[in-house]
């Protein structure tokens, strides 16, 4: 009755007013009803709850994880998950264990974000559960809070027969950012089952170690076929720019798959020591490869900080970066190659 003589809730005043009452009421807002405006309105109360950061907002947010929309779930979620308030986990501790699929992903998500050894207890505890759905979350979780205690069972779960957990295992390694890590991974890249090698390779590149970049070219340039292509988006993730000139003559040799990480390598890039380098990437097979070497060198160029001569040599190569690139698959799957043209804007 009153929605109806006053209209709907204006979040942004209430937010303004840092009303948090008013805010929990519109997070209820004609629920269950999941007409989108409707929708809409729950949503940006359970933001607006989030960015004030009132403790008095924990119960309505708590709530809203039934919501029978899985978007305002996910925002109450988020919300909870930046209040980072210990208390929650004892409440979100039904969710994790008992909750329908959703809810169990979201309070592992808002535990990974709160931290802190109850909460971790939880999350291992999911993590070993077969029949959890959770687990996913939970591997992700346990890494995004750096649980060391979690790090045999990541590493096991790297062998399990869901790709989905094997790469979720994987992200939550890489999430520590550790050395230890990489010692941990390493033996696993020589013996054992396919699917258990691609996801240590996967780990190692989401872990950042340095130290993994000789073993992981030596998968790229000596290992088995099927785990060049995880060892070169790995070294992609690792953002070494020693990993370019080998990944580069892969994709010479034909590997055209090798362009991604390339390109996201050059991307990286920016010093003049290479600038041979990107001068030559204009002109190899894979248009992302020519296109990050195009953005590459206009950011030199736009730079100031390299020599007039080395400024001279970006813009002589500018109307080859203009030409539009024409790289397509034929109806058979082929990667074809038809110019060298890239379709970057160079602005002067």
């Amino acid at each position: 009755m009153l929605s109806a003589l006053f209209g709907p809730p204006n979040i942004e005043k209430l937010k303004a007013q840092r009303n948090v009452k008013g805010l929990a009421a519109a997070l209820a807002y004609k629920s269950p009803s999941i007409d989108p405006a409707v929708v809409h309105i729950r949503q940006a109360a359970a933001q607006a709850l989030g960015e004030l950061g009132d403790p008095a907002s924990l119960q309505p947010l708590m709530a809203a994880l039934s919501d029978p929309d899985r978007s305002v779930q996910q925002s109450a979620a988020a919300a909870l998950r930046s209040l980072k308030d210990p208390r929650l986990v004892e409440s979100l501790a039904p969710y994790l264990q008992h909750g329908a699929s959703d809810q169990r992903y979201l309070a592992a998500d808002v535990l990974g974000g709160i931290g802190g050894p109850q909460a971790g207890a939880l999350l291992r505890s999911a993590l070993q559960d077969p029949a959890n759905p959770a687990r996913p979350a939970a591997a992700r979780a346990l890494g995004a809070m750096r649980d060391f205690e979690a790090v045999p069972l990541l590493i096991n779960l790297l062998g399990d027969s869901s790709l989905t957990l094997r790469w979720a295992a994987a992200a939550g390694l890489g999430a520590f950012h550790d050395p230890r890590i990489t010692g941990l991974l390493l033996p696993l890249l020589e013996n054992g089952p396919m699917p258990l090698r691609e996801a240590a390779i996967q780990a190692l590149g989401e872990n950042g170690d340095p130290g993994a970049l000789e073993p992981l070219l030596g998968v790229l340039t000596k290992g088995v076929p099927a785990l060049r292509w995880p060892a070169a988006q790995a070294l992609g993730r690792l953002g070494d720019l020693r990993a370019l000139e080998p990944l580069l003559d892969e994709l010479k040799r034909g590997e055209w798959k090798m362009g991604d990480p390339i390109a996201r390598l050059l991307d990286a890039i920016s010093s003049q020591a290479y600038l041979d380098l990107l001068l030559d990437c204009l002109t190899v097979k894979g248009k992302t490869v020519r296109q990050a070497a195009a953005r590459a060198l206009i950011r030199l160029y736009r730079s100031g900080d390299i020599p007039e001569a080395e400024r001279q040599r970006i813009l002589q190569s500018r109307q080859r970066m203009l030409v539009s690139h024409s790289d397509y698959e034929s109806g058979c799957g082929e990667f074809v190659h038809a110019d060298s043209g890239i379709g970057v804007d160079f602005l002067l």
